[in-house]
């Protein structure tokens, strides 16, 4: 995963933060940034209304966070019409701990606020200096939540005869062979084509191969492993989709996708809720587990 340097110093730069570290502008949200030594260790997006339809959820990961990061304290920005985010902020400052919350800010999307403040300021995030850190980082911000988590939810399978045919090829390989071909496929630099995707899809529905994949992921080669991922995902019949879809919520994760990592979740729990990586991942997600510790 490629490291960014993301620097703000007012109440615009703390509301342009989110939309970097999510991929997207969250809308009617509350955005929670767990913060140690001014580092940002784990991010985490909420409905407003989470209090009311997710309270426990969301008391598991924060303490969670807590307990995972020590010494952290915590950065929420609210994105909303202002009295109901204001409520949904106070509500998840009173879960956290009003003595490790540093900074609480709201927006309507034309105007923001700090908590306790009434003073406005005008806010667009294009405005912000971090916008211009991310642009000149070559940050790619989605519009939507729906657009950011696209790229893991199409879908279009190969036909019966194109899969018949990469299984009968990759089945009259020799094992270490073929596991030495899947591994040139998920870590090719440049972009799969549909029938080497379908390939790497066949692979991957073979335990070892996905368990391969798994054991030399890092956030080193997360970002590459996942475009490869989402290809294949594309393609994939659907009788290997389980393992693609859990290595590829494994690949959101380490290279800070968030919402690529909870579509991916839910997909997968519709598919197969007892996935033993899946398990693991979801595991991850709902303690807010950041990404370093896969490697410490």
């Amino acid at each position: 995963m490629k490291t960014i340097s993301i620097r703000g110093t007012n109440r615009a730069d703390l509301l342009a933060i989110p939309p970097v570290v999510l991929g997207y502008h969250p809308q009617d949200s509350i955005v929670v940034l767990a913060l140690q030594g001014g580092v940002l260790r784990m991010s985490a997006r909420l409905c407003l209304d989470w209090y009311l339809s997710h309270y426990e959820p969301t008391v598991t990961q924060i303490s969670a966070a807590i307990e995972n990061v020590p010494g952290c304290r915590f950065a929420l920005a609210g994105y909303g019409e202002r009295e109901r985010t204001t409520v949904s902020l106070l509500e998840l400052a009173d879960v956290i701990g009003h003595h490790l919350v540093v900074d609480a800010v709201v927006t309507d999307g034309e105007l923001s606020w700090d908590l306790g403040d009434d003073t406005p300021e005008p806010y667009r995030f294009e405005d912000s200096a971090v916008a211009a850190q991310a642009v000149f980082a070559g940050v790619s911000i989605a519009r939507s939540r729906e657009d950011a988590v696209a790229p893991v939810t199409e879908h279009h399978p190969a036909s019966r005869r194109q899969v018949a045919r990469a299984e009968e090829e990759i089945g009259h390989l020799p094992r270490r062979k073929a596991l030495r071909r899947m591994a040139r496929l998920i870590e090719r630099e440049e972009a799969l084509s549909p029938p080497q995707a379908l390939r790497l899809a066949v692979h991957l529905g073979d335990e070892d191969a996905m368990v391969s994949v798994l054991a030399a992921l890092g956030r080193d080669n997360a970002d590459r492993v996942w475009q490869n991922l989402v290809a294949a995902r594309r393609v994939c019949p659907p009788k290997h989709e389980a393992n693609v879809l859990a290595l590829l919520a494994a690949a959101s994760w380490l290279s800070g996708r968030g919402a690529a990592q909870t579509a991916c979740l839910e997909q997968l729990d519709d598919l197969d809720p007892g996935h033993i990586v899946g398990a693991l991942m979801a595991r991850v997600h709902r303690e807010g587990r950041p990404p370093n510790i896969w490697e410490d």
